[in-house]
């Protein structure tokens, strides 16, 4: 019998256990239109502060008030209508030493939607806002729809209408924006289109209006083919007191993707734009396209193809350039180490350049390789610039790779024919000849790991002009191996020079570093680095630049709180063709935070900045405290803060204390 009883003990346990055990929840967002709730705010602030600067000191006080009413809910049901209404008030007394301002602030808005849960819900809102300051006063009128129509066999349209009517004691404006979006799917094609008019006019005679079109298709032609295309029309005109403008712009893009097979892909791009204002036009088109071709296992081949053209007319000057670009080549992997590649590219560019001159005027032409400075003497006179430059070069390349036990090598070698044509300049064919090497990870020994690599590359004079270019390049890099758990030690060296026959291009560069990091200490990151770099440039001249920089940071528990401490550091000496500078920047931070009680939150920051240069000199120091404490249904906050600058030959001290209580009301029925 007692057997029997503790069965059923048992039996009526699990089962309890199985019905009552608790389950995983799942957060429900409830709709805030089912019922009806009305939310108000109270909102003060005061604050007071006290400035000296250069012995002239001044206060400052401020005190303001913001009430705001919500109201939300639905009218018989939530599918038949809802609504939004609110009003709000702003006052805001300043007052200072020299003067006393008060201004407030009043606002009002409504907002309705019928049948919001059909496939047409349509939206009206209103809203009103009046500004008052102690000699002016704003009036703000907006008032719209919103209707959005998603039938079955209509496409999906979306309406937008909005005017707003600004009024002021010197300025009455109003403006207007509508808007209409359509979308419909047929078939492979998704299109949308949407067209939008906003229109603005005051009572000083100043109007203005845009109209635009933009239209967007895509279309998946297969499953692996899609085009994009789009087009856009705008229209603008603007009425000034003493002038008029018309603008239009036209734009037209297509874009072609193509994968068929896992061998073959394609990409196309088209684009045109036309933009006119007031007799001046400029027009533009562009394509650029891409084909891949993996031919085998060991061996793929790429090609590409881009064209430019723009034309530039205006009162003053008229412009030209074109524009084309085809390369390609083809990868043969010979061994799993060696690679060899081939490879085709033709490059020409053409500008041309008229200036008319409608008065005695000294005028400066540039283009990508040449200068050509004219003086004009006569309103008749025209001078015009050309700057054509056009490249032809193939080039065939080895490429080897092996990853060693103690060394990852690369290696390459090149050898091409180049002809280059720059109007101004050279006109020849040369011998382009370019090799490179690297060594990665090398392990010496146990304790440092170093990585080097070059690279240089020439091109010789066959015939014609000279054409001559040269360029090369060094880089290595240490690092340590031991001790890795205590520090990242890192030291590098980069140098790279090029030489051409256009003198412009010319440049140097040249630069040392060491960086270290550190996380080993508990609750401590260090970093720093010091760098060296040498410059020089056809355009800008030579310079050097030499850096040192730190930071510290440190984060630790501290008296039932969190104590943050941060540091950083960096020193910049800069000389250039002309001068010199010595830039310094010097950042401390700290900051406690601590609850007490469960509900007061302290905050504590001090903060320490130097900024020094050749121009400037600023140094802040700053101290804030802050205590946030929530009380019931209010929210209450006070902060301190006091500031303290020194910034060339102005001392400034700054003193406040900000106080805020905020709450909120809520009924719901």
């Amino acid at each position: 019998m007692l057997r029997n009883k503790l069965a059923l003990v048992a039996a009526t346990a699990v089962v309890a256990a199985l019905l009552f055990a608790p389950q995983r929840g799942y957060a429900v967002e409830e709709d805030p239109y089912i019922y009806k709730s009305l939310v108000g705010q109270v909102l003060f602030e005061f604050e007071e502060s006290a400035t000296e600067q250069n012995g002239i000191a001044s206060e400052t006080a401020r005190f303001q008030q913001t009430y705001t009413l919500d109201l939300k809910g639905n009218f018989l049901s939530r599918r038949l209508i809802i609504y939004d209404a609110g009003v709000s008030f702003t006052n805001n007394d300043y007052s200072s030493d020299a003067s006393d301002v008060t201004t407030r602030s009043t606002g009002y808005y409504f907002r309705t939607t019928a049948l919001p849960k059909s496939a047409i819900p349509l939206s009206l809102y209103g809203q009103r806002t009046v500004d008052e300051a102690t000699t002016s006063e704003t009036i703000k009128t907006t008032y719209g729809l919103n209707w959005f129509l998603k039938l079955r066999t209509l496409p999906q349209t979306s309406i937008y209408a909005e005017r707003t009517l600004s009024e002021s004691e010197s300025t009455d404006t109003e403006t207007g924006n509508y808007k209409v979006i359509l979308k419909k799917d047929l078939g492979p094609t998704k299109n949308e289109a949407t067209m939008s008019y906003s229109t603005s006019g005051s009572n000083d005679g100043t109007e203005s209006s845009v109209a635009t079109f933009n239209a967007n298709n895509l279309t998946r032609i297969s499953k692996s083919t899609q085009l994009y295309a789009g087009a856009t029309l705008s229209r603008s005109a603007s009425t000034e007191t003493d002038s008029d403008a018309n603008t239009s712009l036209e734009g037209l893009s297509l874009l072609l993707n193509s994968k068929p097979s896992e061998d073959f892909n394609q990409n196309h791009r088209y684009s045109y734009y036309r933009n006119s204002t007031d007799g001046d036009e400029q027009i533009g088109t562009t394509y650029s396209g891409d084909m891949g071709y993996k031919i085998s296992k060991r061996a793929d081949a790429s090609l590409s193809v881009s064209l430019g053209t723009a034309k530039n007319n205006s009162s003053t000057s008229d412009s030209e350039t074109e524009s084309l670009g085809v390369s390609g080549g083809v990868n043969l992997r010979l061994t799993d180490n060696l690679m060899a590649s081939e490879s085709v590219s033709y490059s020409d560019y053409k500008t041309n350049a008229n200036t008319s001159a409608a008065s005695t005027t000294d005028t400066t032409d540039t283009t990508d390789t040449t200068t050509d400075t004219t003086t004009t003497d006569t309103a008749s006179d025209t001078s015009a610039t050309t700057g054509d430059r056009t490249t032809l070069r193939a080039t065939s390349r080895l490429s080897y790779s092996k990853i060693f036990t103690r060394a990852v090598l690369g290696a390459g070698w090149g050898l091409g024919y180049i002809e280059d044509k720059a109007e101004g300049f050279s006109t020849g064919q040369g011998l382009e000849h370019s090799f490179n090497g690297s060594l990665d990870n090398i392990d010496v020994n146990k304790y440092v790991g170093f990585g080097a690599g070059f690279s240089q590359s020439d091109t010789y004079t066959l015939a014609g002009q000279d054409i001559f270019s040269h360029s090369n390049s060094y880089n290595a890099n240490a690092f340590n191996k031991l001790w890795k758990q205590y520090v990242l030690i890192n030291a590098s060296y980069n140098k790279s020079v090029t030489e051409s026959y256009i003198d412009i291009t010319g440049s140097k560069n040249e630069t040392y570093r060491l960086d270290a990091t550190s996380a080993y200490f508990k609750n401590f990151n260090l970093m720093g680095y010091a760098e060296r770099s040498n410059t020089f440039s056809g355009v800008s001249g030579s310079g050097q630049n030499d850096t040192v920089g730190a930071s510290v940071g440190h984060n630790r528990p501290l008296f039932k709180g969190t104590l943050s401490l941060s540091l950083y550091y960096t020193l910049m000496d800069t000389e250039y063709e002309g001068g010199s500078d010595t830039i310094r920047d010097l950042q401390f931070l700290t900051q406690y935070v601590r609850k007490f009680y469960n509900n007061l939150n302290w905050q504590a920051t001090f903060s320490v900045t130097q900024k020094l240069s050749s121009e400037s000199d600023k140094d802040t120091t700053s101290f804030t405290n802050s205590l946030t404490y929530p009380l019931r249904a209010w929210f209450l906050g006070l902060e301190q803060k006091n500031t303290y600058t020194v910034e060339s030959n102005t001392e400034t001290a700054e003193a406040s204390i900000l106080f805020r209580a905020t709450r909120v009301f809520m009924r719901v029925w």
